[in-house]
């Protein structure tokens, strides 16, 4: 980019350097050279005014000629004549004071710092504005798209949790559809206790089986059926027995099952027979926490092998 001298037409002793696109006639700014010497219109601080060209060349060049010319027209208006002195005759010149000194250095500093303005602040006439980051705009716009996030999350946190809800509800009566309940708080799944009548032969058989899907052989452990002292074995230590509301919930629907009941109004035959098989399944029941509590090392082989599915008690 090439730089110009200009000397203002309103001002005959004040200089400028300008840049090539100062000058606002596009004719001239192709081909500046040609016009130098002559008056060109030029934008100066977003204003229009006239000045002549007086040389172009690069930056360096052109300041230097800038400060040459204003020390030339400042000589110029503070210079005085040459006087003959009465006395000796000589010719002296008067030179100037220390306060004409101080206002050259001024007017030289007041130039230097108008060409800096010149190339610092006008912007190229041609060159596309500098846009600047405005940031309190971005922030705001940030500060929006954050918000609108985080109203989206908030909406789908609470679809999460409604269809949470949901699921759960649907589990639960799933659950409560798979199983069967076989007295007040005491559920079985429906295929465990399918399987378990399928491998009986009776109400004790079955509560065997039963035993093993309502209780855990954890909770078998150091208990008895009854928690009583047993005739055969008076010399061993007394047993506490065993949670009694699921175990009498096996033993009935075990005697129910199988068409047992002691309503007495079936008749004296079918209470004896009832109180028969009670007997034996107690019976059946007792031998089998035996066989578990003697077999705490290991597992035991059973002839009917089922799926644990542990009941619930409320």
């Amino acid at each position: 980019m090439k730089y110009f001298v200009v000397r203002w037409c309103a001002e005959n002793n004040q200089f400028s350097v300008i840049r090539e696109n100062n000058i606002l006639d596009g004719t001239v700014r192709a081909n500046p050279d040609v016009a130098l010497g002559k008056e060109v219109k030029v934008s100066w601080k977003n204003e229009e005014y006239e000045a002549v060209l007086l040389a172009s060349g690069s930056k360096k060049e052109m300041d230097k000629y800038c400060d040459e010319l204003a020390e030339e027209a400042f000589e110029q208006d503070i210079g005085q004549p040459i006087q003959h002195s009465s006395t000796s005759g000589n010719q002296q010149l008067k030179t100037p004071t220390h306060g004409a000194r101080t206002k050259k250095k001024r007017r030289r500093l007041e130039n230097v710092l108008s060409r800096i303005a010149t190339v610092v602040e006008l912007p190229p006439a041609d060159d596309p504005p500098v846009h600047q980051t405005d940031w309190q705009s971005l922030y705001t716009l940030e500060k929006e798209k954050s918000e609108t996030l985080e109203l989206k999350l908030g909406r789908l946190k609470e679809r999460y949790r409604q269809k949470k809800a949901e699921l759960k509800e649907l589990k639960a009566d799933m659950d409560e559809k798979s199983r069967m309940t076989i007295a007040d708080g005491v559920h079985v799944e429906r295929g465990a206790l399918s399987t378990a009548k399928l491998m009986s032969t009776g109400p004790a058989t079955l509560a065997r089986n039963l035993f093993r899907i309502v209780f855990t052989k954890e909770e078998l452990h150091g208990k008895s059926l009854l928690g009583k002292m047993c005739n055969a074995n008076k010399n061993t230590n007394q047993l506490p027995s065993i949670d009694s509301v699921r175990r009498d919930a096996v033993i009935m629907y075990c005697l129910s099952a199988y068409g047992h009941s002691s309503d007495p109004t079936k008749g004296k035959e079918a209470l004896m027979q009832y109180r028969c098989m009670k007997k034996d399944v107690i019976a059946s029941l007792s031998k089998y926490l035996r066989e578990v509590n003697k077999s705490r090392s290991g597992s035991m082989a059973e002839n009917v092998t089922l799926p644990v599915n542990h009941a619930d008690t409320v």
